[in-house]
């Protein structure tokens, strides 16, 4: 069958944004609170700044492949916390919140290859969040979410 240079043309640049908006599923909006920070704490890689939502904390598994997130410590203010997390990991992963006591509170699906964004409403104290993938999370694939009460500093 033949196909026009110009039809060509459009159909690949078309092809081209089909691709660019698959990869960008997420859902979430933006936090309404001062913009979060998130703190490395011996992982060897900073987070990925992916820059979807504004404001948000960003996280990120070991593009490598190593069971473990970008950061341990995560900080943000009460209120709606947003988090984008990426995984260009040659595995999946997910990202879920839970309170201290394990009650799961908001997660990511399992995914590989992308960014998710999960919002929940906290309020002041101590979170955990992990990889629920089997196995994940007894190798060290967790971390603690420090929530602070929205005056104060994170």
């Amino acid at each position: 069958m033949y196909v026009p240079n110009n039809s060509r043309r459009l159909m690949t640049g078309l092809l081209i944004a089909l691709g660019a908006l698959g990869g960008c599923g997420g859902s979430g909006t933006p936090s309404a609170t001062a913009p979060h920070a998130a703190t490395t704490s011996g992982t060897g890689y900073a987070p990925v700044s992916a820059g979807v939502i504004p404001g948000a904390l960003k996280l990120a598994a070991d593009p490598s492949g190593q069971l473990r997130y970008s950061a341990r410590i995560l900080r943000a203010k009460a209120g709606r916390v947003t988090i984008e997390f990426t995984n260009l990991s040659p595995l999946p992963h997910n990202l879920t919140i839970a309170s201290l006591g394990g009650t799961v509170l908001a997660a990511t699906p399992t995914f590989q290859g992308g960014t998710r964004s999960i919002t929940v409403v906290l309020q002041p104290g101590k979170y955990q969040f992990y990889c629920s993938v089997p196995g994940h999370r007894a190798v060290g694939m967790q971390g603690s979410l420090i929530v602070t009460r929205s005056g104060s500093r994170a």
